[in-house]
């Protein structure tokens, strides 16, 4: 299974349930609001589109921010963004 139809199974399984997402670089006020807020999956036609977005943008849903939190943070802790040198 690729990962963008493993991708879009993840948001069929969550239809009716809140998904959270990275930041999008974008500080809108609906954009930090689905970031704090979480979005809620329709149906399939906003699962499919969600899919897309993920697949086509910079962004990542996850169905806790505390998933989503740990997933940036891990992020965070490459040897480039760290400041190490690599040999």
């Amino acid at each position: 299974m690729s990962n963008g139809s493993s991708r879009l199974a993840f948001f069929k399984k969550n239809i009716s349930k809140r998904v959270f997402r990275t930041r999008n670089g974008c500080d809108c006020v609906a954009c930090a609001f689905i970031y704090e807020h979480g979005v809620i999956v329709r149906n399939i036609s906003h699962a499919e589109y969600l899919a897309d977005q993920e697949e086509n943008r910079d962004v990542k849903y996850f169905t806790t921010k505390e998933a989503r939190d740990e997933f940036v943070r891990t992020q965070q802790k490459t040897p480039e963004s760290s400041g190490a040198s690599q040999s």
